[in-house]
């Protein structure tokens, strides 16, 4: 009987140390499984880290830096516009004809506004004779006092086309002896002539739509007196007058 159990205890053993190196075995497999996870897990933080340090760098960041090269102009292909000269004759013709309203105008032709540019005043002079001088059937014109009612309105219009500005406001000019009434600038009649004649000599490029020209006057005998420079913008289709101004031959 004690043999019978002896033998029963010895396979109760063996049965359980089986068990338990079945059971260690697994659990060190389990171990070695948990051990991967762990380094992919690290991994995975490692480029998260990476990703994280490298959000900062943006395209933006990279565009400043390539800005920050420095280049030296002298390098550049680049076309001296200032210094082009225009060598077009229906340009030319009509440069002239538009100056020509400037130059032969009662209040403004003869003056030179080199040095305070064109004012405002000015503007309103030059539209209120250039109405005088070329546009003035319609309007009421008075045969006892030879005055020509010329609208402020129309005087608007003119400053706006011919230099690009517009009126701030209307008051009479008692030097030129233009009264200003009820929106009307009241124009007295003059007798005035010239004799001179002008001549576009050069036209050159100041900018993508200006224009530098030059025009000179003489007198009967065909000896320059004066040399205009003035600058024109061309503005959609038309020309503006930004600058005026003249010096004296000797």
């Amino acid at each position: 009987m004690k043999k019978i159990l002896v033998i029963v205890c010895v396979l109760v053993l063996l049965l359980l140390t089986s068990c338990n190196k079945e059971k260690l075995e697994i659990e060190s497999d389990l171990y070695e499984t948990t051990d991967e996870e762990i380094k992919e897990e690290e991994q995975i933080e490692d480029i998260i880290v990476d990703v994280e340090d490298k959000k900062d760098e943006t395209v933006t960041d990279d565009i400043y830096e390539e800005d920050n090269i420095e280049v030296d102009i002298a390098d550049l292909d680049i076309e001296d516009i200032t210094t082009s000269t225009v060598d077009d004759p229906q340009l030319k013709t009509k440069m002239t004809t538009f100056l020509e309203l400037f130059y032969y105008n009662i209040y403004f032709g003869g003056n030179d506004y080199s040095e305070n540019g064109i004012t405002e005043d000015d503007m309103v002079k030059f539209a209120i004779s250039c109405i005088y001088q070329h546009d003035y059937n319609e309007l009421k014109f008075d045969t006892e006092s030879f005055i020509l009612y010329v609208p402020a309105e129309r005087v608007d219009e003119l400053v706006l086309k011919y230099f690009n500005h517009k009126v701030s406001n209307h008051y009479s000019f008692e030097e030129e002896n233009i009264m200003y009434e009820e929106n009307t600038y009241l124009m007295p009649a003059l007798d005035v002539g010239w004799s001179e004649e002008m001549l576009v000599t050069n036209i050159t490029k100041a900018g993508d739509f200006a224009y530098e020209v030059t025009f000179e006057v003489g007198n009967n005998e065909n000896i320059i007196e004066r040399v205009y420079t003035v600058i024109l913008e061309l503005q959609g289709q038309r020309f503006v007058l930004t600058k005026y101004g003249y010096v004296e031959v000797e």
